[in-house]
This record gives C-alpha cells, sequence and structure tokens, in this order.
C-alpha cells in the first residue's frame, strides 16, 4: 500500500511510527512510501483500514502533517 505525507520532513517520524505498529516501509520518492504489514492473516481490506486507523492516529500527533493512502500504480 502506498502512504503520501504532506510534508518530506515528517517522513522519517512516520515511518517510525508505521514499524512500532507493525509495518514494514520502504522509501519510494521523498514523500511517498510503500507500506506492507508483517504477515497476518487479515484481508486486504481489513488491512486498508487498520492503516488507515494508523495515519488518522499519526496526523492527531502531528496536525502540521497530512498522510494519506494512495492508489496502487
Amino acid at each position: 500500500m502506498r502512504v503520501q505525507v504532506s510534508n518530506q520532513a515528517h517522513l522519517g517520524e512516520l515511518i517510525a511510527f508505521l514499524e512500532r505498529a507493525g509495518y514494514r516501509s520502504q522509501r519510494v520518492s521523498t514523500k511517498e512510501i510503500l507500506v506492507s504489514p508483517n504477515p497476518t492473516s487479515k484481508r486486504l481490506e481489513e488491512l486498508q483500514l487498520d492503516l488507515d486507523l494508523q495515519l488518522r492516529a499519526w496526523e492527531l500527533a502531528h496536525p502540521e502533517a497530512s498522510a494519506r493512502q494512495s492508489p496502487e500504480a
């Protein structure tokens, strides 16, 4: 799943936050990461919802930034 952050200065913080929540992240550009959960038996829809909830929690702690899932290219 791809995630875009509004400000590249926050990308490292977002990666660390998602790693603590059980996700692996790979930087694909200055403002975008490719995120994958650690192996689970959850369906894709559940994984996308969980990631969205994690992103909303991160945004609450970083009101000056935003992070959104983007469609897979």
